[in-house]
């Protein structure tokens, strides 16, 4: 998976209603007027609180923020202790295998591309990804893009998540597949990032989580970590979205 570190664009949360898929899904926390109006400073004060907690911390430190109670949960977690035995994709039984679908392809004029549509769009790969409606304190938003690495777990750009201008994300709609899918989406509270981004803006560490309290039934693509040699001698680089 390649994280755009720039991706990105911006969308009203209200207005943009419509994006959710009519086969379920939450409203935007933001449409309430009483999240748009709701007071923030405790939360700010909060942030600031452990700021200074990760003052001299490591890049990998781990940041969990929920919107929802405005709490922070700092993880100091040492590179050398992570597990990297892989994880395997998982997939639900009744998920085709769309792999068949999948086929290398440079896109000069004309453009062939097509639609990607059900009931393909519901099977493997596709149904691992997904489409995200991020909405931040000020009662904005923004689009992105993220890949579940496990029932609960997106993985996406962590810019999305700590916008420099805007702060932490106070809220998520997540929607697999995207907008014309037949998965409900959900919308959640809890993110997460690293301090290297967070704290220090270095592209290396563009990245974070969005976590869901219940799976959604999508599987996921699992999560592996690769050499620099392996990375460059890949063939081919699937992009979907």
């Amino acid at each position: 998976l390649i994280i755009d570190p720039y991706g990105g664009e911006s969308f009203d949360p209200c207005a943009d209603y419509s994006l959710i898929p009519s086969s379920g899904g939450e409203p935007f926390a933001a449409c309430d007027p009483g999240t748009v109006k709701q007071d923030f400073s405790e939360m700010d004060a909060k942030w600031e609180e452990a700021r200074r907690s990760l003052k001299g911390a490591s890049p990998d430190t781990i940041i969990s923020y929920d919107g929802g109670t405005g709490e922070f949960t700092i993880t100091e977690r040492d590179p050398s202790d992570y597990d990297l035995t892989p994880i395997e994709p998982s997939m639900p039984d009744e998920a085709l295998i769309g792999n068949d679908h999948v086929a290398p392809h440079t896109v000069f004029d004309p453009d062939t591309r097509g639609q990607i549509t059900p009931p393909v769009l519901n099977s493997s790969p596709y149904n691992a990804m997904a489409y995200l409606l991020i909405t931040y304190k000020d009662g904005t938003g923004q689009r992105g893009s993220g890949a579940f690495v496990s029932d609960k777990v997106v993985l996406t750009s962590g810019h999305l998540l700590h916008d420099l201008n805007k702060g932490w994300a106070t809220s998520v709609t997540v929607i697999p597949g995207g907008t014309l899918s037949n998965f409900s989406s959900a919308t959640t509270n809890r993110v997460a990032s690293v301090n290297g981004w967070v704290d220090n803006r270095s592209v290396d560490y563009d990245y974070g989580a969005v976590i869901l309290n219940n799976s959604l039934g999508t599987g996921s693509l699992g999560v592996s970590v690769r050499t620099d040699s392996d990375l460059r001698n890949i063939g081919l680089i699937g992009n979907y979205g």
